[in-house]
């Protein structure tokens, strides 16, 4: 079964998956309703099970629409690529011209969270990758990539997909087809098996990055990458994106623009994820990031479609990743020291939304993220312990206290899920 049989596999799958848990949600809900509407008492479960079904109910409408749309892409992709099999090296693959897109007349935007995480101090220091070029030629020099040039390739098979684009969703697809799909034959080439994928589900993904890049033969293995996607009509490229960046921040005291709050989504992601590399993209232009030392995020210029001099913009992304194969994994360096103790925490009343469990009582204390250590997510072994719609459940530690479990919530994606949070 050749790569694009494979996916439009997964996304069966994945639609099988959504339409059964749909169906159970709403089987559950309509069993209660028929309560509510005979009036009789309903437990605390019920109460939350009615309210998490009309609040998560057209998300996950939404969400599987969107999986049909994708099933429908990759029928037509298979059904285009039936002109037979060129043969490939390595060095025409990866310098191959990956083609520009049009958007339709009517488009969406997609409505990036106002709430900033500003995760383990943030945007402290956001600096030019200024070395990008000189370090991307000395890659291409090295003698194993020089080797891998003139490889022939065997049983190449993949189609461009060229359809315009009107949602971020749609430029995701793209750029998993696009991209995604001969990047996987060129890092096989090289002895690294990998998959481009929606993190959806993927219980060693914290938060919600558009794309991930996952190391290995098997869909759960190491995650070797994060890719945040924007849409190229919705979210200008410019140059000097970090000077942009402290204008807003510095100078402006806008922690609301669109930049600030893609460079820190992305920061976020790669921070709280543990990667070292990270990738910005419209599908036109694509920002390559690098953290550095304490809270430094380094910052390519915008690469376009065009590639850079004399490289590609395949030939940059496949420098990144080979990059992040060999160096990905980051552990962020702890913050300030800080070493409360809760029996001298503020003892403060939390009333839930709803009553549904009344006020409850809860020692206080603050928190600096920056000393929040995900020991599943470090050590690669269980990931994130439960992961819904609304945020995941993970197991960590914080100033010298093991075992404590997180709830966390991707507000960048999804606004109102603190609220959400306060019915639980």
């Amino acid at each position: 079964m050749d790569l694009n049989h494979k996916k439009l596999e997964a996304v069966e799958q994945q639609i099988k998956d959504l339409e059964k848990k749909i169906d159970d949600l709403k089987g559950g809900w309509l069993e209660i309703k028929y309560k509510k509407k005979r009036k009789r008492t309903l437990t605390e479960e019920e109460e939350f099970a009615f309210y998490e079904y009309n609040e998560l109910s057209s998300n996950l409408e939404k969400k599987l629409a969107e999986l049909k749309t994708d099933k429908k892409e990759w029928m037509d992709i298979i059904k285009s690529n039936s002109q037979g099999v060129k043969k490939w090296t390595f060095k025409t693959l990866v310098q191959e011209k990956v083609p520009d897109l049009n958007k339709y007349e009517t488009t969406t935007s997609n409505r990036t969270g106002t709430v900033s995480t500003h995760p383990r101090e943030c945007g402290r220091s956001f600096k030019d990758w200024d070395t990008f070029y000189q370090e991307l030629a000395a890659f291409y020099h090295e003698e194993k990539i020089v080797k891998a040039m003139e490889l022939e390739l065997q049983n190449v098979e993949f189609a461009f997909n060229r359809k315009s684009c009107g949602s971020e969703k749609e430029v995701e697809n793209r750029t998993l087809t696009n991209f995604g799909s001969l990047l996987e034959i060129l890092l096989q080439a090289l002895g690294i098996p990998s998959l481009f994928k929606d993190p959806q589900g993927d219980n060693q993904v914290l938060f919600n990055p558009d794309i991930v890049w996952k190391i290995g033969p098997e869909l759960n293995n190491n995650l070797g990458l994060v890719i945040e996607v924007k849409t190229w009509w919705d979210f200008d490229a410019i140059d000097h994106i970090v000077d942009q960046y402290h204008e807003d921040v510095d100078k402006k005291k806008d922690q609301d623009t669109k930049i600030v709050k893609a460079l820190q989504q992305i920061y976020g992601y790669m921070s709280y994820n543990y990667m070292r590399y990270g990738i910005l993209t419209t599908y036109k232009h694509t920002y390559f990031l690098r953290r550095m030392g304490k809270s430094t995020l380094a910052i390519s210029e915008p690469i376009p479609l065009d590639g850079i001099k004399d490289y590609s913009i395949l030939q940059c992304w496949l420098f990144v990743l080979c990059k992040s194969h060999q160096e990905g994994f980051y552990s962020s360096p702890d913050g300030h020291p800080f070493q409360p103790t809760f029996d001298n925490a503020d003892i403060q009343p939390i009333a839930f939304k709803n009553g549904i469990y009344g006020t409850a009582k809860y020692n206080l204390v603050p928190i600096n993220s920056s000393q929040i250590h995900f020991a599943d997510l470090i050590e690669r072994k269980y990931g994130v312990m439960a992961k819904g719609l609304c945020g995941a459940v993970i197991s960590g530690n914080i100033y010298g206290y093991d075992n404590i479990k997180f709830k966390t919530v991707d507000s960048f994606n999804i606004p109102d899920a603190l609220k959400i949070c306060e019915t639980e």
